[in-house]
Protein backbone atom coordinates (compact mmCIF):
# COMPACT_ATOMS: atom_id res chain seq x y z
CA UNK A 1 0.00 0.00 0.00
CA UNK A 2 2.70 2.53 1.16
CA UNK A 3 4.44 1.46 -2.42
CA UNK A 4 1.08 2.61 -4.43
CA UNK A 5 1.39 6.17 -2.10
CA UNK A 6 5.10 6.50 -3.50
CA UNK A 7 4.26 5.91 -7.06
CA UNK A 8 1.44 8.44 -7.43
CA UNK A 9 3.38 10.97 -5.76
CA UNK A 10 5.91 10.19 -8.16
CA UNK A 11 3.78 10.97 -10.79
CA UNK A 12 2.16 14.05 -9.78
CA UNK A 13 5.72 15.86 -9.30
CA UNK A 14 6.79 14.73 -12.71
CA UNK A 15 3.05 16.21 -13.88
CA UNK A 16 3.55 19.19 -12.11
CA UNK A 17 7.73 19.74 -12.97
CA UNK A 18 6.13 19.57 -16.85
CA UNK A 19 3.79 22.02 -16.59
CA UNK A 20 6.36 24.61 -15.35
CA UNK A 21 8.72 24.13 -17.92
CA UNK A 22 5.73 24.42 -20.48
CA UNK A 23 4.90 27.70 -19.51
CA UNK A 24 8.67 29.17 -18.89
CA UNK A 25 9.91 28.59 -22.23
CA UNK A 26 5.99 29.30 -23.69
CA UNK A 27 6.55 32.89 -21.81
CA UNK A 28 10.17 33.41 -21.98
CA UNK A 29 11.61 36.12 -24.58
CA UNK A 30 14.93 36.44 -26.17
CA UNK A 31 16.09 39.79 -25.82
CA UNK A 32 16.34 41.09 -29.39
CA UNK A 33 19.90 42.12 -28.98
CA UNK A 34 20.93 38.83 -28.43
CA UNK A 35 19.74 37.79 -31.70
CA UNK A 36 22.50 37.88 -34.65
CA UNK A 37 21.60 40.31 -37.15
CA UNK A 38 21.45 38.22 -39.75
CA UNK A 39 18.55 36.49 -38.59
CA UNK A 40 16.39 39.46 -38.19
CA UNK A 41 17.17 41.28 -41.40
CA UNK A 42 16.45 37.29 -43.08
CA UNK A 43 12.81 37.27 -41.46
CA UNK A 44 11.72 40.89 -40.97
CA UNK A 45 10.42 42.34 -44.38
CA UNK A 46 11.22 46.00 -44.50
CA UNK A 47 7.67 48.34 -44.51
CA UNK A 48 9.02 49.90 -48.20
CA UNK A 49 9.55 46.29 -49.38
CA UNK A 50 5.91 45.51 -49.19
CA UNK A 51 3.61 45.78 -52.17
CA UNK A 52 0.92 48.52 -51.98
CA UNK A 53 -2.41 47.19 -53.26
CA UNK A 54 -4.51 50.19 -54.40
CA UNK A 55 -8.56 49.69 -53.78
CA UNK A 56 -9.20 49.99 -57.24
CA UNK A 57 -6.47 46.84 -58.14
CA UNK A 58 -8.47 45.02 -55.80
CA UNK A 59 -11.48 45.49 -57.66
CA UNK A 60 -9.74 44.51 -60.51
CA UNK A 61 -8.29 41.35 -59.58
CA UNK A 62 -11.45 40.41 -58.19
CA UNK A 63 -13.32 40.93 -61.31
CA UNK A 64 -10.57 38.69 -63.27
CA UNK A 65 -11.27 36.09 -60.69
CA UNK A 66 -14.89 35.61 -60.57
CA UNK A 67 -16.83 34.61 -63.74
CA UNK A 68 -19.01 36.92 -65.28
CA UNK A 69 -22.64 36.11 -65.82
CA UNK A 70 -24.93 37.24 -68.25
CA UNK A 71 -28.17 39.48 -67.34
CA UNK A 72 -30.49 40.73 -70.34
CA UNK A 73 -31.41 43.84 -67.69
CA UNK A 74 -27.47 45.54 -68.60
CA UNK A 75 -27.10 47.48 -71.68
CA UNK A 76 -24.19 49.33 -72.56
CA UNK A 77 -23.23 52.25 -75.10
CA UNK A 78 -20.65 53.85 -76.38
CA UNK A 79 -20.08 57.51 -77.51
CA UNK A 80 -17.41 59.32 -79.68
CA UNK A 81 -16.56 62.22 -78.32
CA UNK A 82 -14.05 63.12 -81.06
CA UNK A 83 -13.78 63.21 -84.37
CA UNK A 84 -12.92 60.42 -86.73
CA UNK A 85 -9.92 62.65 -88.17
CA UNK A 86 -8.39 63.58 -84.67
CA UNK A 87 -4.96 62.10 -83.27
CA UNK A 88 -6.46 61.24 -79.66
CA UNK A 89 -10.05 59.69 -80.05
CA UNK A 90 -12.01 59.63 -76.81
CA UNK A 91 -14.92 57.61 -75.55
CA UNK A 92 -17.36 57.82 -72.87
CA UNK A 93 -19.21 54.54 -72.38
CA UNK A 94 -22.50 54.47 -70.43
CA UNK A 95 -24.07 51.38 -68.33
CA UNK A 96 -27.17 50.77 -66.54
CA UNK A 97 -28.62 47.86 -64.60
CA UNK A 98 -32.18 47.93 -65.33
CA UNK A 99 -33.13 45.36 -62.40
CA UNK A 100 -31.17 46.73 -59.87
CA UNK A 101 -32.10 50.23 -61.09
CA UNK A 102 -28.33 52.21 -60.58
CA UNK A 103 -25.83 52.80 -63.31
CA UNK A 104 -22.93 51.24 -63.78
CA UNK A 105 -19.52 52.68 -63.82
CA UNK A 106 -17.10 49.43 -64.90
CA UNK A 107 -16.63 47.99 -68.03
CA UNK A 108 -14.59 45.67 -70.25
CA UNK A 109 -13.90 46.82 -73.64
CA UNK A 110 -11.96 45.71 -76.55
CA UNK A 111 -10.55 48.20 -79.61
CA UNK A 112 -9.71 46.18 -83.10
CA UNK A 113 -6.89 46.27 -84.69
CA UNK A 114 -5.08 47.43 -81.28
CA UNK A 115 -6.03 44.93 -78.90
CA UNK A 116 -8.60 41.77 -79.05
CA UNK A 117 -8.61 40.70 -75.62
CA UNK A 118 -11.24 42.34 -72.79
CA UNK A 119 -9.47 45.03 -70.48
CA UNK A 120 -11.17 46.79 -67.82
CA UNK A 121 -12.26 50.63 -68.24
CA UNK A 122 -13.97 53.39 -66.42
CA UNK A 123 -16.53 55.15 -67.63
CA UNK A 124 -13.96 57.32 -69.71
CA UNK A 125 -10.73 55.97 -71.95
CA UNK A 126 -9.02 57.65 -75.00
CA UNK A 127 -6.98 55.52 -77.95
CA UNK A 128 -4.68 56.79 -80.40
CA UNK A 129 -5.82 57.60 -83.70
CA UNK A 130 -4.69 55.00 -86.67
CA UNK A 131 -4.64 57.22 -90.22
CA UNK A 132 -7.18 55.76 -92.31
CA UNK A 133 -7.78 52.36 -90.78
CA UNK A 134 -11.42 50.79 -89.86
CA UNK A 135 -11.64 50.61 -86.29
CA UNK A 136 -14.12 48.65 -83.98
CA UNK A 137 -14.95 49.37 -80.63
CA UNK A 138 -16.38 46.76 -78.16
CA UNK A 139 -17.96 47.25 -74.76
CA UNK A 140 -19.99 45.52 -72.12
CA UNK A 141 -20.94 47.00 -68.37
CA UNK A 142 -20.10 45.15 -65.92
CA UNK A 143 -22.15 45.32 -62.41
CA UNK A 144 -21.14 44.69 -58.88
CA UNK A 145 -22.16 40.51 -59.09
CA UNK A 146 -20.06 40.37 -62.16
CA UNK A 147 -23.08 40.39 -64.58
CA UNK A 148 -22.64 41.83 -67.74
CA UNK A 149 -25.13 42.25 -70.74
CA UNK A 150 -25.18 42.34 -74.59
CA UNK A 151 -22.33 44.41 -75.87
CA UNK A 152 -22.49 47.41 -77.96
CA UNK A 153 -20.42 48.12 -80.75
CA UNK A 154 -19.02 50.91 -82.62
CA UNK A 155 -17.54 50.64 -86.41
CA UNK A 156 -16.26 53.84 -88.15
CA UNK A 157 -13.59 54.30 -90.74
CA UNK A 158 -10.33 56.67 -89.41
CA UNK A 159 -10.19 60.04 -91.62
CA UNK A 160 -6.90 61.06 -90.14
CA UNK A 161 -4.47 61.55 -93.16
CA UNK A 162 -1.16 58.91 -93.07
CA UNK A 163 1.09 61.53 -93.35
CA UNK A 164 -0.11 62.87 -89.81
CA UNK A 165 3.09 59.75 -88.57
CA UNK A 166 5.46 62.56 -90.74
CA UNK A 167 3.88 65.65 -90.39
CA UNK A 168 3.39 68.37 -87.77
CA UNK A 169 1.91 72.03 -87.76
CA UNK A 170 1.93 74.52 -85.51
CA UNK A 171 1.62 77.94 -84.88
CA UNK A 172 5.00 79.57 -83.44
CA UNK A 173 4.46 82.89 -83.76
CA UNK A 174 0.81 85.10 -83.19
CA UNK A 175 1.99 88.04 -83.51
CA UNK A 176 2.90 89.71 -86.46
CA UNK A 177 4.58 88.62 -88.49
CA UNK A 178 2.72 85.35 -87.88
CA UNK A 179 4.67 82.08 -88.44
CA UNK A 180 3.17 78.56 -89.08
CA UNK A 181 5.17 75.92 -89.06
CA UNK A 182 5.85 72.46 -90.85
CA UNK A 183 7.61 69.64 -89.59
CA UNK A 184 8.51 66.57 -90.86
CA UNK A 185 8.89 64.64 -87.75
CA UNK A 186 9.37 61.53 -89.85
CA UNK A 187 12.05 58.68 -91.30
CA UNK A 188 11.08 59.02 -95.12
CA UNK A 189 11.20 62.26 -97.32
CA UNK A 190 7.81 64.49 -98.34
CA UNK A 191 6.72 66.28 -100.76
CA UNK A 192 4.22 68.97 -99.52
CA UNK A 193 2.97 70.16 -103.13
CA UNK A 194 -1.05 70.46 -103.16
CA UNK A 195 -1.19 70.13 -99.42
CA UNK A 196 -3.84 72.57 -98.09
CA UNK A 197 -3.65 75.00 -95.27
CA UNK A 198 -6.95 76.71 -93.54
CA UNK A 199 -8.05 78.82 -90.85
CA UNK A 200 -11.01 81.65 -90.61
CA UNK A 201 -8.70 83.74 -93.06
CA UNK A 202 -6.87 81.33 -95.42
CA UNK A 203 -7.10 78.51 -97.79
CA UNK A 204 -3.76 77.93 -98.71
CA UNK A 205 -2.19 75.57 -101.46
CA UNK A 206 1.52 74.98 -101.47
CA UNK A 207 3.15 74.53 -104.53
CA UNK A 208 7.02 74.56 -105.96
CA UNK A 209 8.75 77.26 -104.68
CA UNK A 210 12.64 78.55 -105.23
CA UNK A 211 14.61 76.65 -103.01
CA UNK A 212 18.39 77.71 -103.47
CA UNK A 213 19.12 81.37 -103.09
CA UNK A 214 21.53 82.16 -106.31
CA UNK A 215 23.83 84.78 -105.96
CA UNK A 216 22.52 86.46 -109.02
CA UNK A 217 18.92 86.12 -107.93
CA UNK A 218 17.08 84.19 -110.47
CA UNK A 219 14.50 82.27 -109.37
CA UNK A 220 14.22 78.52 -109.68
CA UNK A 221 10.53 76.91 -108.67
CA UNK A 222 11.46 73.32 -107.60
CA UNK A 223 9.51 70.12 -106.07
CA UNK A 224 8.74 71.30 -101.48
CA UNK A 225 10.21 67.85 -100.55
CA UNK A 226 10.80 68.49 -96.74
CA UNK A 227 13.28 65.52 -95.56
CA UNK A 228 13.52 63.85 -92.01
CA UNK A 229 14.05 66.73 -89.64
CA UNK A 230 13.39 69.58 -92.08
CA UNK A 231 10.87 72.58 -91.22
CA UNK A 232 8.74 74.71 -93.45
CA UNK A 233 8.18 78.34 -92.14
CA UNK A 234 5.32 80.22 -93.51
CA UNK A 235 6.04 83.45 -92.84
CA UNK A 236 3.32 86.55 -93.29
CA UNK A 237 5.71 88.72 -94.63
CA UNK A 238 7.18 89.82 -97.61
CA UNK A 239 10.65 87.99 -98.49
CA UNK A 240 13.87 90.85 -98.07
CA UNK A 241 15.11 89.41 -101.36
CA UNK A 242 11.74 89.11 -103.39
CA UNK A 243 11.66 85.09 -103.43
CA UNK A 244 11.92 81.83 -101.38
CA UNK A 245 14.38 80.41 -100.08
CA UNK A 246 16.09 77.38 -97.73
CA UNK A 247 18.56 78.56 -95.26
CA UNK A 248 22.45 77.92 -96.10
CA UNK A 249 25.70 78.57 -94.41
CA UNK A 250 26.66 81.41 -96.80
CA UNK A 251 23.99 83.67 -95.43
CA UNK A 252 26.04 84.97 -93.33
CA UNK A 253 27.53 87.67 -96.03
CA UNK A 254 24.24 88.23 -97.67
CA UNK A 255 23.05 91.81 -97.13
CA UNK A 256 19.92 92.21 -95.70
CA UNK A 257 19.18 88.32 -94.36
CA UNK A 258 20.66 89.13 -90.57
CA UNK A 259 17.47 87.70 -89.23
CA UNK A 260 17.52 84.64 -91.11
CA UNK A 261 20.95 83.57 -90.01
CA UNK A 262 21.76 80.00 -88.42
CA UNK A 263 24.18 77.97 -87.70
CA UNK A 264 28.12 78.51 -88.28
CA UNK A 265 29.43 79.60 -91.77
CA UNK A 266 32.31 78.68 -93.64
CA UNK A 267 35.61 80.27 -92.79
CA UNK A 268 38.66 79.34 -94.70
CA UNK A 269 42.18 78.65 -93.24
CA UNK A 270 44.60 81.68 -94.13
CA UNK A 271 47.34 80.45 -96.29
CA UNK A 272 50.84 80.86 -95.15
CA UNK A 273 50.94 82.46 -98.95
CA UNK A 274 49.96 85.34 -97.62
CA UNK A 275 52.39 88.28 -96.33
CA UNK A 276 51.45 88.88 -92.42
CA UNK A 277 49.99 92.30 -92.41
CA UNK A 278 47.12 90.60 -94.84
CA UNK A 279 46.64 87.21 -92.45
CA UNK A 280 46.27 89.63 -89.59
CA UNK A 281 43.67 91.79 -90.93
CA UNK A 282 41.48 88.32 -92.23
CA UNK A 283 42.33 86.68 -88.95
CA UNK A 284 39.76 89.23 -87.58
CA UNK A 285 36.99 89.03 -89.61
CA UNK A 286 33.84 87.05 -88.74
CA UNK A 287 30.28 85.43 -90.37
CA UNK A 288 29.17 88.49 -91.35
CA UNK A 289 28.44 91.06 -94.34
CA UNK A 290 31.07 93.13 -95.87
CA UNK A 291 30.74 95.94 -97.88
CA UNK A 292 32.58 95.61 -101.54
CA UNK A 293 34.04 99.63 -100.98
CA UNK A 294 35.49 97.87 -96.91
CA UNK A 295 37.02 95.48 -98.59
CA UNK A 296 39.00 97.17 -101.25
CA UNK A 297 40.07 99.81 -98.94
CA UNK A 298 40.98 97.52 -96.11
CA UNK A 299 42.72 94.97 -98.14
CA UNK A 300 43.06 96.44 -102.38
CA UNK A 301 47.13 96.99 -100.62
CA UNK A 302 47.88 93.27 -102.25
CA UNK A 303 46.10 91.66 -104.88
CA UNK A 304 46.16 88.11 -103.40
CA UNK A 305 44.64 89.19 -100.17
CA UNK A 306 42.00 90.94 -101.29
CA UNK A 307 41.01 88.02 -103.94
CA UNK A 308 41.19 85.52 -101.40
CA UNK A 309 38.45 88.13 -98.67
CA UNK A 310 36.40 88.46 -101.64
CA UNK A 311 36.41 84.39 -102.54
CA UNK A 312 35.64 83.51 -98.90
CA UNK A 313 34.19 86.30 -97.06
CA UNK A 314 31.12 87.42 -99.70
CA UNK A 315 27.92 85.79 -100.44
CA UNK A 316 29.61 85.08 -104.36
CA UNK A 317 32.56 83.76 -103.68
CA UNK A 318 31.18 81.58 -100.43
CA UNK A 319 28.05 80.15 -102.54
CA UNK A 320 30.53 78.96 -105.06
CA UNK A 321 33.24 77.71 -103.33
CA UNK A 322 30.57 75.35 -100.91
CA UNK A 323 27.52 74.71 -102.69
CA UNK A 324 28.04 71.31 -103.73
CA UNK A 325 28.86 70.31 -100.11
CA UNK A 326 26.32 68.07 -98.37
CA UNK A 327 25.97 70.50 -95.67
CA UNK A 328 25.50 73.69 -97.21
CA UNK A 329 21.90 74.21 -96.77
CA UNK A 330 20.70 74.08 -93.20
CA UNK A 331 17.33 72.56 -91.94
CA UNK A 332 14.61 75.28 -92.58
CA UNK A 333 12.87 76.59 -95.89
CA UNK A 334 11.06 79.94 -95.68
CA UNK A 335 7.68 80.35 -97.60
CA UNK A 336 6.45 84.00 -97.42
CA UNK A 337 2.84 84.76 -98.18
CA UNK A 338 3.41 88.45 -97.81
CA UNK A 339 1.75 90.89 -95.64
CA UNK A 340 -1.36 89.46 -94.18
CA UNK A 341 -3.05 87.71 -90.98
CA UNK A 342 -3.15 83.96 -90.84
CA UNK A 343 -5.16 83.35 -88.07
CA UNK A 344 -7.39 85.36 -85.25
CA UNK A 345 -7.69 84.67 -82.43
CA UNK A 346 -10.45 81.46 -81.12
CA UNK A 347 -9.38 80.16 -84.92
CA UNK A 348 -8.56 76.48 -85.73
CA UNK A 349 -5.34 75.92 -88.14
CA UNK A 350 -6.13 72.62 -90.54
CA UNK A 351 -3.64 71.13 -92.02
CA UNK A 352 -4.90 68.83 -95.21
CA UNK A 353 -3.04 66.29 -97.42
CA UNK A 354 -3.97 66.44 -100.99
CA UNK A 355 -6.63 63.66 -100.65
CA UNK A 356 -8.34 65.98 -98.23
CA UNK A 357 -7.70 63.84 -95.40
CA UNK A 358 -7.20 66.01 -91.93
CA UNK A 359 -3.36 65.57 -90.92
CA UNK A 360 -3.67 68.18 -87.81
CA UNK A 361 -5.76 70.31 -86.51
CA UNK A 362 -4.87 73.15 -84.05
CA UNK A 363 -7.35 75.09 -81.85
CA UNK A 364 -5.93 78.56 -81.52
CA UNK A 365 -6.78 80.11 -77.80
Amino acid sequence: MRGYIVFIVILTLIFLLSGGVYLFFKNFQFPKENIPKTVLKKHIIPQESQPKITKRQTQIESQKKSQLTFSPYIKTKINLLSKSEDRILRFELYGYDFLNNEEIKNFQIKVLPIFKDWKYSGKYFQISNIPNENITIIARAVNKNFQTGKEDILNFKSTLSPFAKNLKITLTRFSSPQEIQIQNIGTSSVNLEGFKIKTSLINLTLEKTNKVLYPLLFETKESLILNPGERLILLAQKSPVGINFKINRCLHFYPGLENFKEGTCFLPEIPNYLPAKCKEKISRLTCRFIDPSTISKEFGFFYECQKFVEENFTYKGCFEKNNQKKDFHENKWYYFLGERTLVEKFDELIFLDPNGLVIEKVQIR
